[in-house]
């Protein structure tokens, strides 16, 4: 006789109501989650960890930004443009601007069988070698990206393709120039320029690095050539034009201005000169040269940063003296460079104030020995006149309150600061009488 097996009703499960049903269900039926197209940010998160502003060239390019060089034919734009790039390339400083170190990709379709001389000038300017690696990669065939996506997609992929064989993230690409970039385009019309400026954002976007076009100035000189939508849609544009004026020897000073800056402040100025570089002869025995960009020779002597050679930049006596002490303080005071500076491992900085010390022990110009006053004014003076002179031809860089060399090359110095031959100390027989002199008003 079989029993039925008893059956315990608090293990049945109660049966759900209408409401607990719905609500059990509610989960599947909600939307997903919001998704922005435009990267949204609710006010609640705006110290959030996320993209930041960040400089390329400190004070004068955003990382990721759409940026423009301009200028007349002859102005030097694209030397300049060459010089910009290769100091992203190295990680030097432009001019006196910080620059972080990134993969660069130069299309040239405008002279791209004179940049390769340029390049070179460059090279031999810097003292470079081609057995060095540098994330710089030359595309010297034209691109259209006016006609339809394709060319501008090709580029991308190329892009994308050099940037994954650097050694450090991609920064920038230069397009040289944006003429010879839109054959058949009309440059004053909105429908033929704005997909050109698409194009040239989607490459910044897909490949995360600047986009930098040289373009020519309009016939007034006033302003890029081309449709208003040009200007406006640059996050910063830098403007070069060659001056009514001339240096100790003879060479046309040439100006570039930040003429806009959407994060910064525009209107800073630097003055540069092109002087040639010979870089070889031809089959017939002529010179083959080049330009370079330098600082203009203004308060020097005749000569003094007219040639390139071997022994490197001439200085004058006076900045000869101040550049040793800078020398002397780094072998007596240096320190590692802080890692808020973003210096190469290994570069030594010394402090402004200590540097001052020790130039203050040296032969200086204007000095006054009767009257502490003055002479610690001529002192802060002198320090100030040589320390932009240096900044000027790139030997040296200041940050406050450190001060360190940039690495070029000058007659009568070695290459390090440590050595014997560096540092030869110039005292004079009687040495001035040490008075306290204001470091933080120098330079």
């Amino acid at each position: 006789m079989n029993v039925a097996p008893q059956v315990n009703l608090d293990d049945i499960a109660r049966p759900m109501t209408l409401a607990e049903f719905e609500a059990d269900c509610a989960k599947y039926f909600e939307p997903p989650p919001y998704q922005s197209k435009f990267r949204a940010v609710e006010w609640s998160h705006l110290d959030d960890p996320g993209p930041e502003h960040e400089w390329l060239v400190k004070g004068v390019i955003t990382r990721g930004e759409r940026t423009m060089m301009v200028g007349a034919s002859q102005s030097g734009k694209s030397f300049l443009a060459i010089d910009l790039a290769l100091s992203i390339a190295r990680g030097v400083p432009w001019f006196d601007a910080k620059t972080r170190r990134g993969g660069v990709v130069y299309q040239a379709g405008e002279g791209g069988r004179g940049i390769k001389k340029r390049l070179r000038s460059y090279r031999a300017e810097h003292g470079l070698k081609l057995s060095e690696p540098l994330p710089f990669v030359l595309l010297p065939a034209t691109v259209d990206l006016y006609v339809n996506d394709d060319a501008a997609n090709a580029l991308t992929a190329e892009i994308k393709h050099w940037a994954s064989t650097f050694d450090c993230p991609l920064e920038l690409v230069v397009v040289d120039t944006l003429s010879a970039a839109t054959p058949g385009a009309d440059e004053n019309a909105s429908k033929d320029v704005g997909p050109v400026l698409a194009r040239c954002e989607r490459i910044a976007l897909e490949t995360g690095a600047a986009v930098m076009l040289v373009h020519h100035m309009n016939a007034g000189g006033q302003k890029p050539r081309g449709h208003t939508s040009i200007l406006a849609n640059l996050d910063s544009v830098l403007k070069v034009e060659k001056l009514e004026e001339m240096d100790i020897d003879r060479r046309a000073i040439r100006e570039v201005e930040l003429a806009k800056q959407k994060d910064g402040q525009s209107g800073k100025k630097w003055r540069f000169v092109l002087p040639a570089v010979e870089l070889g002869r031809d089959a017939d025995g002529e010179p083959i040269t080049s330009c370079v960009v330098r600082a203009p020779n203004t308060d020097g002597e005749p000569g003094e940063t007219s040639k390139a050679t071997d022994a490197g930049i001439r200085l004058t006596p006076q900045c000869e003296v101040f550049l040793r002490a800078v020398y002397k303080a780094l072998q007596d005071h240096g320190e590692d460079a802080p890692i808020a500076l973003g210096l190469p491992q290994g570069t030594r900085v010394v402090r402004w104030k200590l540097l001052g010390e020790t130039f203050a022990g040296m032969a200086f110009e204007g000095a006054d020995e009767e009257d502490p006053a003055k002479r610690s004014n001529s002192l802060s003076q002198a320090m100030k006149r040589h320390g932009e002179r240096l900044m000027q031809l790139r030997i040296i860089m200041r940050e406050k309150p450190f001060i360190w060399l940039v690495g070029r090359k000058v007659k009568g110095f070695a290459k390090r600061y440590d050595t014997v031959e560096a540092n030869a100390d110039r005292r004079p027989e009687s040495a001035p009488d040490q008075s306290p002199i204001n470091y933080d008003e120098a330079l």
